[in-house]
């Protein structure tokens, strides 16, 4: 029986505990107990803080479906007192707006409080015209920006304020020199700061008049000067400096223009305004022409002799270098052409006596070189800093390294460049002061210094001076000097140096037979000159003809290429020679395998002069190891020869017997060719590579050849 009476009651005490759990459930999930939840604050936008203007303040509260009252009074609202909130709140004055929100059910929020404070100050008056020197009397208006605001001004320099002044209603009349000053007001708002300005009434005295008026006149003037206005004074100037009421000459009487000047005159009055300058150019008998220059002022890669002339028959010339200024009696008196051989500015002027002296005649000559080695590349630029990028085997970049240079350096060691030249391996540039330095291979004494120890930095040729052109070659180099007389010293196993003997020499020597030279080029084993009277002359090695004589016989001492006569240029490389005729033309001998004759034809060598195809209008050449390149009247470059890697600038690496255009290349002022690359200088001062950059000789930061001219990196 006690087992079965336990049954029921085990059973009826889940259910019962179920039940409760519903119920519970129910009462959490229905009813709540909202009175625990407390609205959000209100927050104002914008904040509470110092304005200078009127404020629209939007008041917000998180907590939807709440209500907000609010006061500006002073007063605490409360969900039954207070404003209620249904738009942004116009605030135009200093007040503490209060606000509370609430909610049926939930604890009202704490209330937001905040003080609003509206301090406008009155815009500052602005008078026009403005405060200044007038001639007339005028009317000066008066405003501020402030509508509604009242102006009060003052005129006799007292401080005007908002009850002190005369009241602005119309502009206010300014017939005499007076100070005006103004203050604006409005009752709500902070009074204006005071606005002053000086206005000075003073009329001004006519300009002064002459007559005659300016102008060329055969002979001597008397210029009266006067003014329109009654009891002015005038004073005046004849050298070039202005007049004024203190400064000048009082002109009493009319003033003596004898020779050209420029006169100016000021008229001036006491209580009024001074005159304006009168200014007028007299010039008096006949003036003198302004000389004028044979060559072209610009850039050049070689020295340039200069004629200096005036139309004017019977003038003197004076010229400078110096960049001073040169007249009737400062500078050198020209008697023979200007020896341009640096950068520099070249000024003159011409004179006659009882004549007006000329205008000077300025131009800027600037002296740059380039050339091209077996791997390397050397820059002399118009400032006279030299720079060398490329290989640098043996030192013949400069730097003391043999570190090979992807971009140009500058060659520290020396200054006042104004050429350089290129050997296979070593490095040569010469001096404005006629000095030669060298650097790099020196095996065979092809630096100069009286050793055969490689340089990796520059060194003076000992004992040359006056040089005025260098050319190295594979291992030899030469020098012109300002005598005529050309000098070598390096290797001379084929005669090269032309003193007639072949032995190497490492310290310079005198190229036998030879006087007047111009110019000197350098082809690898083989030397050539030009003479002033235009003959070429070739000495060396002669197997593949580079001598131009008929024959394959090598020259210990120069001999004259006897078919050629009236040339203003040479070059040679490799084992060629070119030249350029005075008429454009161009001529070849030597190797021609690869088409650097230019003639059409790619025979094995020429020992006689052929003319180029196709150059009419050639002003000077350079020759490669088997390129040749030719710049042309225009600024133009033509190339023909070998073009394996693109040294002839065409796009292709096609060889050509008869010159082609470099792409891309006008206003050319230099060019130099290498064993297999060629480098230019344009006249904007860039330099111009290439052809083969095994060694970075282009020096465009690549090893890439190029087929066609990419400017060089600085």
């Amino acid at each position: 029986m006690k087992s079965m009476g336990s049954k029921p009651r085990a059973l009826l005490c889940p259910a019962l505990f179920l039940f409760v759990l519903l119920l519970l459930s129910f009462g959490c999930g229905v009813g709540g107990d909202e009175s625990q939840n407390s609205v959000a604050t209100p927050k104002f936008s914008p904040p509470a803080g110092t304005y200078t203007e009127a404020q629209d303040v939007a008041i917000t509260t998180s907590t939807a479906d709440a209500a907000i009252r609010y006061t500006t009074d002073g007063s605490t609202p409360t969900e039954t007192s207070g404003t209620l909130y249904s738009a942004p709140v116009h605030i135009g004055e200093t007040l503490i707006l209060k606000a509370v929100a609430y909610r049926s059910g939930w604890t009202t929020s704490y209330m937001a409080s905040g003080q609003y404070t509206i301090s406008s100050v009155v815009a500052a008056p602005a008078f026009s015209p403005g405060p200044g020197t007038y001639t007339t009397a005028l009317d000066v208006g008066i405003t501020t920006a402030t509508a509604g605001a009242a102006i009060r001004y003052t005129i006799d320099g007292s401080t005007p304020t908002e009850t002190y002044g005369t009241l602005y209603t119309a502009p206010v009349p300014v017939a005499e020199t007076l100070t005006l000053k103004a203050v604006a007001y409005r009752a709500d708002l902070t009074t204006s700061s005071v606005t002053s300005g000086l206005y000075t009434i003073a009329p001004q005295v006519a300009a002064p008049a002459f007559s005659p008026a300016p102008g060329a006149y055969a002979d001597p003037q008397d210029v009266a000067i006067s003014t329109p206005t009654p009891g002015a004074a005038v004073r005046y100037t004849t050298d070039g400096t202005t007049p004024t009421d203190t400064v000048g000459t009082v002109y009493t009487a009319p003033v003596r223009i004898a020779v050209s000047s420029t006169l100016k005159a000021v008229a001036y009055l006491a209580g009024w305004t001074t005159s304006t300058v009168t200014s007028g150019e007299y010039t008096i008998g006949l003036t003198v022409a302004a000389p004028e220059f044979s060559v072209t002022p610009g850039t050049y890669a070689s020295a340039q002799d200069v004629a200096v002339t005036t139309a004017t028959t019977g003038a003197t010339i004076r010229y400078t270098t110096d960049g001073s200024t040169p007249t009737d009696t400062v500078g050198i008196v020209y008697t023979a052409p200007v020896r341009v051989d640096r950068t520099l500015t070249l000024k003159a002027v011409a004179y006659r006596a009882g004549w007006t002296t000329s205008a000077v005649t300025e131009g800027e000559y600037r002296r740059v070189g380039i050339s091209a080695g077996a791997s390397h590349t050397i820059l002399a630029k118009s400032d006279g800093t030299v720079w060398a990028w490329g290989g640098n085997n043996e030192g013949q970049i400069g730097d003391g390294t043999t570190t090979s240079r992807s971009a140009p350096l500058q060659v520290l060691a020396v200054s006042g460049a104004v050429a350089v030249s290129a050997g296979s391996y070593h490095s040569v540039a010469l001096t404005s002061e006629g000095a030669v330095w060298a650097w790099g291979r020196n095996m065979y004494g092809q630096l100069g210094d009286g050793t055969s120890t490689q340089r990796l930095s520059p060194v003076q040729v000992p004992g040359l001076s006056g040089v005025t052109a260098v050319a190295a070659s594979e291992n030899s180099t030469y020098a012109l000097k300002g005598d005529g007389t050309l000098w070598a010293w390096g290797h001379n196993n084929e005669g090269q140096l032309g003193d007639g003997t072949k032995t190497d020499r490492y310290s310079p020597v005198q190229v036998q037979g030879l006087s007047d030279v111009a110019t000197v080029s350098a082809g690898a084993l083989h030397g050539a000159a030009l003479r002033s009277d235009g003959t070429v002359w070739t000495w060396g090695c002669n197997v593949f003809g580079a001598l131009g004589d008929g024959t394959t016989t090598s020259r210990l001492t120069p001999i004259q290429v006897t078919s050629l006569s009236g040339m203003t240029g040479i070059a040679a490389d490799g084992y060629h020679t070119l030249a350029v005729k005075n008429d454009g033309t161009l001529w070849a001998w030597g190797t021609g395998s690869f088409g650097e004759l230019g003639n059409g034809a790619m025979p094995m060598f020429s020992s006689t002069p052929v003319q180029a195809i196709g150059l009419t209008a050639a002003a000077a050449a350079e020759a490669g190891a088997y390129h040749s390149i030719a710049l042309l009247d225009d600024g133009t470059l033509a190339a023909c020869g070998y073009n394996l890697y693109g040294q002839l600038g065409d796009g292709t690496n096609t060889n050509r017997s008869i010159a082609v255009p470099v792409l891309g290349m006008s206003s050319v002022v230099a060019v130099g060719a290498g064993y297999l690359h060629t480098v230019a200088i344009i006249e904007n001062g860039t330099v111009w590579a290439w052809g083969h950059n095994h060694d970075y000789q282009l020096g465009d930061g690549t090893t890439t050849d190029r087929w066609i001219p990419v400017q060089v990196i600085w």
